[in-house]
């Protein structure tokens, strides 16, 4: 198996991030991968096990991101209302990954600060949320 990997810009969507592109060829064939996904492109990984399952794991938590916002995280009036907040956003007709990321992120905090408790949150635990809420949009 021969691999070759290049950092650069993708243009189009992704014009002002970096990616790093990631070319595998095997008797089978060639693998072309783009990653900006979760930090696999900043692994530092040595161990020739780790580097193998680090993209694979990547992909796989991305494919559950995305699963989880299908089946309870998309609400269509967050999205509206992102795109009239954003004059960058109103062409969009789907929600982006980070967009499903951002979502994911902000139950999990209210999760975690409210440790599944039906009540009534405290006032402290509201600004904690939206304190996290902006931070994970961010």
């Amino acid at each position: 198996m021969s691999l070759a990997d290049i950092t650069c810009l993708w243009y189009g969507c992704l014009d002002t991030r970096t990616v790093q592109v990631i070319l595998a060829r095997h008797d089978a064939g060639v693998l072309a991968l783009v990653t900006t996904v979760l930090g696999a492109g900043e692994a530092r990984n040595r161990a020739r096990r780790a580097v193998e399952r680090t993209v694979p794991f990547a992909l796989l938590v991305h494919t559950l991101v995305i699963t989880w916002y299908a089946r309870h995280g998309h609400n269509p009036a967050r999205i509206t209302a992102r795109r009239h907040a954003q004059p960058w956003y109103r062409a969009k007709t789907e929600p982006a990954f980070e967009d499903m990321l951002t979502q994911l992120r902000r139950v999990l905090i209210a999760a975690r600060i409210s440790k599944g408790s039906a009540a009534r949150p405290t006032p402290e635990q509201t600004m904690a949320v939206l304190a996290a809420w902006h931070a994970a949009a961010a």
